[in-house]
Formats: C-alpha cells, sequence, structure tokens
C-alpha cells in the first residue's frame, strides 16, 4: 500500500487494489442495482493479521463527500455506543432543493463564458477524440505536510506584496489546485494561451445552512455546486504559483456567495430544461481540471477504534492512532465515458500530508514523476 514520502511522490495505481475493494460480484452499473438486491451502500472488508481494509461502494447519486463524511461518523458512533451523539438527518420525504434555482437575484458572472452552438458541438468532438485517442491511467500522489506548508507561506507573501492586502491568503486548497494543476497540463506547451478551467466541487451545506440545509441536521444527499477559475497555459507555466492559487480562492470568494450558487442553479436549470443536458462552461478547445476535496468530510478522521480486537502495526511506527485510517483511495466506474482530469483529494493524515488521485491521459503521469524526482 502506499506509504507516506519526505517529498511530493507518485505512487501506486488505485486500480492494483480493485480485487481487494470490492466483492467479484458487486455492482458496476445502474442494472446490477435495479434487478439485484444489492444495497445502495455496501461494505466490503478484507483483514490481515496487521491490517484491515475497509471498502464503501455506492453510486454517486446517494450521496457526495460532505454527506459520506457524515454517514461515516454516525457509524464511528454507533461503533463507540454514542448513539445519542448521532445527528438527525434530514428526511428523504422532502427535498430542500427542489426548488433551488428556479428564481434568481442576479446573474451568474460567468454565464457569458456558457459555450453553445458550434462550438459546444466541436467541444464534445474534442472529447471524445481524446477519450478514443489516449487511454486514462490513474496514480496516488502524497503531498508531504512540510513541503506544502512552505508553498503556501510563500504563496501568501507574495499575494499580500501584490496586493497590497495584508489579510489576502490562499488555503492549504487552493495552494494544492494550483501546484496540481500545473503538473497535471505538463503534456501542454508552456507558451500555449489554451484556456484551463480549474473547477472545484463546493458544497452548498455551508452557504445555505440558514435556510434549505438547516446545519442542525445532517443532509447527506447530494448538495454541491462548482466553482471555477479559468487562466491559459502560458499563466499557469509562467506565472508564480501564487497566482494560480490566489485565482483559486477568488473563484470562491466571489462564486462562493449565497446569490452566485443560486445563480448559477438557474444557469443550469433553465439550460436543462432547453437542452436536455447540461451547460458547458468555457471554450471549445479548453483543458478542463476538476478537484473534489474531501477534508471536510474527515475520512481520514473516522475512529473505528471500538471496533479493535488487537492492534497491528506498532504505534511507534505509525503516525495514526489505532482504529484510524492511515490511507484512503477512491475508484470509479464509468460505463459510457472515460473520467478524466477529475481529482478527488482525500484529505489530510495524521501528519499532516495530503493524498490526492485521478485519470489522466496516458503518458502524462510519467512526466509528472520525471518532473517530481528532478526537483529532488
Amino acid at each position: 500500500m502506499p506509504r507516506a514520502t519526505q517529498r511530493p511522490a507518485v505512487l501506486a495505481d488505485p486500480s492494483d487494489f480493485l480485487d481487494l475493494a470490492r466483492s467479484p460480484n458487486g455492482p458496476r452499473v445502474l442494472n446490477d442495482y435495479l434487478y439485484s438486491d444489492e444495497p445502495q451502500l455496501a461494505l466490503h472488508i478484507v483483514s490481515f493479521q496487521d491490517a484491515t481494509l475497509i471498502s464503501i461502494s455506492l453510486p454517486h447519486t446517494l450521496t457526495d463527500g460532505t454527506g459520506g463524511g457524515r454517514i461515516y461518523l454516525s457509524w464511528s458512533l454507533a461503533l463507540q455506543g454514542r448513539d445519542d451523539e448521532i445527528p438527525a438527518f434530514h428526511g428523504f420525504d422532502h427535498d430542500p432543493l427542489a426548488t433551488f434555482g428556479e428564481t434568481s437575484s442576479e446573474s451568474y458572472m460567468y454565464a457569458d463564458r456558457l459555450v453553445t452552438g458550434w462550438r459546444a458541438i466541436l467541444f464534445k468532438l474534442g472529447q471524445w477524440y481524446d477519450s478514443v485517442r489516449y487511454r486514462s491511467e490513474s496514480r496516488v500522489v502524497c503531498m508531504p505536510a512540510a513541503v506544502l506548508a512552505d508553498l503556501r507561506q510563500t504563496a501568501i507573501e507574495e499575494i499580500r506584496a501584490a496586493t497590497k492586502d495584508d489579510e489576502a491568503f490562499v488555503s492549504d486548497n487552493d495552494v494544492l489546485c494550483a501546484w496540481f494543476t500545473r503538473l497535471a497540463i505538463s503534456d501542454t506547451p508552456q507558451t500555449s494561451d489554451r484556456t484551463i478551467r480549474i473547477m472545484n466541487a463546493f458544497s452548498l451545506a455551508a452557504v445555505l445552512g440558514n435556510d434549505r440545509i438547516p446545519s442542525a441536521k445532517a443532509y447527506v444527499s447530494n448538495a454541491a455546486t462548482e466553482m471555477y477559475a479559468f487562466l491559459s497555459a502560458r499563466e499557469i507555466f509562467t506565472k508564480p504559483l501564487s497566482y494560480t492559487a490566489y485565482a483559486v480562492r477568488r473563484s470562491m470568494m466571489n462564486g462562493g456567495t449565497r446569490n452566485q450558487v443560486e445563480a448559477l442553479a438557474a444557469l443550469k436549470r433553465q439550460y436543462m430544461a432547453e437542452n436536455g443536458e447540461p451547460p458547458i462552461l468555457g471554450d471549445a478547445t479548453m483543458e478542463m481540471i476538476s478537484f473534489s476535496n474531501w477534508s471536510k468530510g474527515k475520512f481520514l478522521e473516522t475512529d473505528f477504534s471500538a471496533a479493535i480486537i488487537k492492534e497491528g502495526s506498532p504505534r511507534a511506527a505509525r503516525a495514526n492512532r489505532p482504529g484510524i485510517p492511515s490511507y484512503i483511495q477512491f475508484n470509479a466506474w464509468s460505463k459510457k465515458f472515460q473520467i478524466r482530469n477529475i481529482f478527488p483529494i482525500m484529505g489530510k493524515d495524521a501528519a499532516g500530508n495530503y493524498w490526492l488521485q485521478g485519470p489522466l491521459r496516458e503518458g502524462v503521469w510519467d512526466m509528472i514523476d520525471r518532473k517530481l524526482k528532478a526537483a529532488d
């Protein structure tokens, strides 16, 4: 299994562990759920002398990263006999987002970037050709805590100097997304003006916590939207990392308001009603890099210690407490298209290291590996 490193490193292919992650006859497509007694939420456990592998399988229509975190927290509390602390769930009989986006008080800030007509056709043809011409390869990346802390501190200093704003900042996620986006487009010429769209999944739970999704209860269904930053490849390669990180931060600040998330929901609702498919924001030839940070789900803090019968690895040999995950990975199945350029950030482990993974065009991971090794 992948282990934390002292320097940023490309590690294993997540698919190498698929046989340990699911039962041989586990569901892969919709019909496997419709024509069997398989539950949407399935548990698979493999035990060794020194470790236990716990795998959860589910369709994304069931929950998102934040909702999944609430489910695992509740499971953990139940294991510990703390049933009275399990948060009440929003019921399935009412959808608080059913009318979200039916009205909007303002226009979406990137409405002018909607790709339509022949540009949409060109975009789809490009995506189709890329998926047919190149296979996808997935890898896991470890970003050590100390390295990210240095990158973030440097970025904050540069941003404050450039903006003359002593309060300006970027988060771990902003820096991590900026750092990895530069690597993910390694096969793009550094002088290219091609648009790079950096998308971050954004939970609606907090911004709608005062009305549609009251924070007093746990909402475990999907409640996410997207935050977009648009840069050119030239900017990402030639400007400091802080430039891209701050663009990601501004996308959150400007797009994450109550009015803007509703404006985007309204745009998507109207476009879906008129065209029967989700809208595309960007341009016809852009490269899309997408992130989903699961840190708020606290998967790497899930406490299974109440289930321990005998400890495995000695405590001195690991950073995590017994019963706390030391490693998490993600595998996705999609029948109709190759999932590419989508990177879940699994979160921060007990030592402060971040883990992320995802699929890239064949050959790009080798380029990233060489770059990281050359930087050591």
